[in-house]
Order: C-alpha cells, then sequence, then structure tokens
C-alpha cells in the first residue's frame, strides 16, 4: 500500500468529486440502506478519481475517505483556532483567514460541521465593555436614586434652620439631626426591575445574534459554492498550463 503523501492537486481533485455525492455523504443517517448508499457513493470516487489523466498512484475507497475526513478534522481546527485567537486579540483586528481552495471547498460540502461568523460578540474586550456600559447604566441608574433621596431629606432639614430674628434674640433652636439614608422598599424594587430588564435585553440580544447568523450563513452558502468552484476551475487551468 503506497503511503506517500497527496499533492494539493490531488487533494482538489477529491474534494471537487465528493461535492458530487455531498449530500449522500454528509447524511447524519446511519440506518442500513444509507450506510449502502455511501460505501457505493466512494467506490464512485475511487473509480472516477483514478481514472483522472494527472492522479498516478491508485487509492482505494477507504484511503480517499480517510482524506476526506482528515481534511474536515483540518478545517475544524482552522475554525478553532482562529476563535481562539480573536479571544487572545482583546479587541483587536481578527486573525487574517489563509486562502486555501481545498478547505473552502470542504466548507461548503460540510456546510454545518463548524458555522462561524464575525461579530460584536467574538471579541472579549467589545463584549467586557458592553457589559461595563450597561454596569454603568445601573450605577447612573441607583445614583440619581439616592441623590433625589439625599435632595428630598435636605430640603426638609433646612426649613428648620433658626430665622435671623430668632437668631439675634439668641434664642436657642434645635437642629434636626439628619438621620442615615437607608434604602426603602421602592428603592429596592426599582434596583430590581432594572436588573432584571438589562438581563432581559442580554436575552434578546443573543437570540438575535443566533437568527442573524443562520441568516446569514443560509443567503451566503451559494455564493461561497460559486466562488469555491471557480478558484478550483482556476486551479486545474493553471496547473495544466504549466
Amino acid at each position: 500500500m503506497d503511503k506517500k503523501a497527496y499533492t494539493e492537486k490531488e487533494k482538489l481533485v477529491l474534494v471537487s468529486l465528493v461535492k458530487e455525492y455531498g449530500a449522500c455523504i454528509e447524511n447524519k443517517k446511519t440506518d442500513g440502506t444509507s450506510i449502502q448508499e455511501k460505501q457505493n457513493a466512494w467506490e464512485n470516487i475511487a473509480s472516477y478519481y483514478n481514472a483522472q489523466p494527472d492522479i498516478n498512484i491508485h487509492r482505494t475507497s477507504k484511503q480517499l475517505k480517510k482524506l476526506w475526513d482528515n481534511l474536515k478534522q483540518r478545517k475544524s481546527k482552522e475554525t478553532t483556532h482562529l476563535r481562539h485567537s480573536q479571544l487572545l486579540t482583546r479587541g483587536g483586528p481578527p486573525s487574517e483567514k489563509k486562502d486555501d481552495p481545498v478547505l473552502e471547498l470542504v466548507t461548503d460540502i460540510a456546510k454545518y460541521s463548524d458555522v462561524t461568523r464575525d461579530c460584536l460578540w467574538d471579541s472579549t474586550a467589545l463584549y467586557e465593555n458592553s457589559q461595563n456600559k450597561e454596569n454603568k447604566n445601573s450605577m447612573e441608574i441607583e445614583n440619581s436614586i439616592e441623590n433625589a433621596a439625599s435632595n428630598e431629606e435636605y430640603s426638609q432639614s433646612s426649613e428648620t434652620v433658626m430665622s435671623p430674628a430668632l437668631y439675634l434674640k439668641s434664642t436657642p433652636v434645635k437642629r434636626k439631626v439628619e438621620k442615615p439614608y437607608s434604602r426603602t422598599p421602592k428603592y429596592d424594587t426599582e434596583m430590581q426591575d432594572t436588573e432584571i430588564y438589562w438581563r432581559v435585553l442580554k436575552a434578546k440580544r443573543a437570540v438575535e445574534h443566533q437568527e442573524e447568523l443562520h441568516r446569514k450563513r443560509m443567503e451566503t452558502a451559494q455564493p461561497e459554492a460559486e466562488l469555491a468552484q471557480l478558484k478550483l476551475q482556476a486551479y486545474l487551468k493553471s496547473q495544466g498550463d504549466l
């Protein structure tokens, strides 16, 4: 059994053939009929693959299936690395994606193996800034309530200050001693309502983001497939001209 490594051109040939049987191969069903259909598909792929004029090494269906699984794992690792690097940048620009026609076709065929989309919440720093802004708004509301309560008590205490006439007579006047400010039940209720509001808003944003992710992915699936196919044709043409 020849274990010579695959060239990029051989990988492109395999992926382009797998694209024709993608619906069958990537079917998640595991019943007897589905398994047999997948085996037949791989046998057909191996037959077409070995019949290509640019293929010099004969490969079995098991070898080609193993290569396909390795390409999907490679794509998954690349996506995981990209997500990790976005968290490490703490708000910096996202890492640049390498132009790889093979992995682009793999993404087009195995569409739901790893779905990603650049968004606000991919950055730790931006997420923290958003959280800090929400906390700041909560603190402003809390401070405004405390200031309003303090001003009310101050106005009440100022009314008890003695007048100038009483001061001239040197008549002792008792000042009202301000009591330490304590939270009222109304204040606690308002703060609880505020906290609930921000929690609901955060959950709503998360749901909207997931819906937008799904919609965008469905919209861009077809253009990505066409672009990957054009890149494959251009690459194969350039290899044929050499």
